[in-house]
């Protein structure tokens, strides 16, 4: 099996040194993903148009950032060229040709597996490409794993999207229908292994060609694994006992903080947010925490890691909302370490742009919390977070009507559910108004082209306000007052602030059942 993030790495440092000239390669034999080591060995050689065969390893110079990208592009081509099975579809073969720019190798590749004690298995070459495929198990799952994930990088380019997604649906789906009889569908097992793969690509490549396995496989030999793992299996997961909810509550916690290893770490991860609603019960807020810490980490190192944090993160807000949004909330408006802050900021953008109705309910204090972070007393504070703000407030206003932003005054609108809206001055990071007069949720608030008038609506109420703010010398000094005090008692209802200003026109509206907002 092909280990790709070594050959990757090799075939790029061959183009670095520039070894010899165009590869040309009629056999490749690669070690198996089961090996994994920890750094780049040397794992085949080559010979290149009569040269004497040479060794690639990753002891050859770096080079600039975007000579690494043209390589990383090139080298990826290659290797998905060689990959493919060409001649079997030639509508995709087009596309792989003219919109990928992949090539059918002009000399028959074979591929092999490393098997137990080093043993190397090589593929007789055939004239029928189908044949490949009609092997094992373990040969299916391996090669359509390096396709898959080495095929992958390709989606996040523009106006490929399509023709990547052709690609793996071919392989991931209709290739059994191209093969014919006698093809094997891959290996459940095989693919299980790479199921919390520190690399996304692998990872996600992984499930989904081992959906697509369970999907496609004959009946007969689906009903035989359902036979096999349902006597390890719970008949009614909603319905196990409290003492198995609590002790696998508990062993999670302990995997999260004390083993030392990744893929348990992942699984734990995983199994804490797809299963929240279970344990939840037996997991403390202390927990959530940890995995707030861990979405927001910004070491290189533990990459995997984060993204899986934060895809559990999401999952215990979609069951536990206000306990996963007070808390984030409440940590971006404490936290002292401006990283740490950063990365909370980060984390709520995220949450903006993948699932911002799950931030409805919250956002005034959300916002708040924001703003905050731009306190001119602590500079280096604003400093650091200065951009991720910018862009969190930016997004706010992008997503939500009930959030407006001035640019000429700096000014800041936020309607809340209380029916308050509330204006902030972003260049001192304090509260400057509160508008009062809605007695349901404000649904959108706007500024005039001078930002001198504000206008709020309430679809529940059916009423749309016209507020004309003038704090004056009084009104400044007592929104100042109210700030401070503000933040020893987070609890306070807006209504209870000394600045509030009343509308100075009221406008009635009736859209009857259309003026009904529901969330879910």
């Amino acid at each position: 099996m092909i280990n790709v993030k070594q050959l990757i790495n090799d075939i790029y440092h061959y183009h670095v040194s520039q070894i010899g000239s165009r590869v040309n390669t009629p056999v490749i034999s690669t070690e198996d993903f089961d090996e994994k080591p920890d750094k780049f060995s040397k794992i085949f050689s080559w010979s290149t148009n009569g040269a004497s065969q040479q060794c690639i390893t990753s002891s050859s110079p770096s080079i600039s950032e975007t000579e690494t990208q043209a390589i990383d592009a090139s080298t990826v081509q290659i290797l998905v060229s060689a990959l493919m099975t060409w001649g079997i579809d030639n509508s995709l073969d087009r596309v792989c040709s003219e919109k990928l720019g992949l090539k059918k190798p002009s000399n028959q590749v074979s591929f092999g597996l490393r098997g137990f004690n080093g043993n190397l298995s090589v593929a007789a070459p055939s004239n029928d490409h189908r044949e490949f495929w009609k092997i094992s198990q373990t040969m299916t799952a391996a090669h359509l794993l390096s396709i898959v994930g080495l095929t992958r990088p390709f989606l996040l380019m523009k106006g490929l999207e399509k023709y990547t997604s052709d690609i793996i649906t071919h392989y991931g789906t209709m290739l059994p229908e191209f093969v014919g009889t006698k093809f094997h569908h891959s290996s459940l097992a095989f693919l299980s292994k790479y199921f919390q793969d520190p690399a996304e690509d692998i990872r996600h490549s992984a499930r989904t060609l081992f959906s697509s396995a369970l999907t496609s496989m004959p009946s007969i030999e689906l009903q035989s694994i359902i036979d096999y793992w349902k006597q390890f299996c719970a008949d009614h997961p909603k319905f196990l006992s409290k003492k198995v909810s609590e002790n696998t509550a508990l062993s999670l916690i302990l995997i999260l903080h004390e083993d030392p290893k990744l893929v348990h770490r992942l699984a734990a991860l995983e199994l804490c947010g797809k299963g929240f609603s279970t344990w939840e019960p037996y997991i403390l807020l202390a927990v959530v925490k940890t995995i707030l810490g861990l979405a927001i980490d910004s070491d290189s190192n533990v990459a995997a890691l984060k993204a899986m944090a934060q895809k559990a993160i999401f999952q215990i807000a979609s069951v536990n909302t206000p306990l996963c949004i007070s808390t984030l909330t409440y940590d971006t408006n404490n936290s002292k370490k401006p990283a740490e802050k950063n990365g909370f900021l980060k984390l709520i953008s995220l949450f903006i742009r993948k699932k911002p109705l799950l931030l409805y309910s919250s956002l005034s204090s959300l916002v708040e919390a924001v703003v905050r972070s731009l306190d001119p007393n602590i500079a280096k504070m604003r400093d650091t977070v200065l951009q991720t703000t910018t862009n969190v407030l930016h997004d706010l206003v992008k997503t939500f009507p009930s959030i407006a932003f001035h640019g000429a005054t700096q000014k800041l609108a936020v309607g809340t559910q209380e029916g308050a809206s509330i204006i902030y001055d972003l260049r001192t990071a304090t509260r400057c108004h509160i508008l009062e007069g809605h007695t349901r949720a404000v649904t959108a608030v706007t500024f005039s082209g001078d930002g001198k008038i504000i206008v709020s609506c309430s679809l529940e109420e059916g009423t749309v306000r016209v507020w004309n703010p003038s704090p004056g010398l009084f009104g400044m000094l007592a929104g100042s007052l109210t700030n401070g005090n503000n933040s020893k008692s987070e609890g306070k209802k807006f209504k209870s602030l000394s600045t509030s200003t009343k509308p100075c026109k009221t406008f009635g509206f009736n859209l009857g059942d259309d003026g009904l907002c529901q969330f879910s």
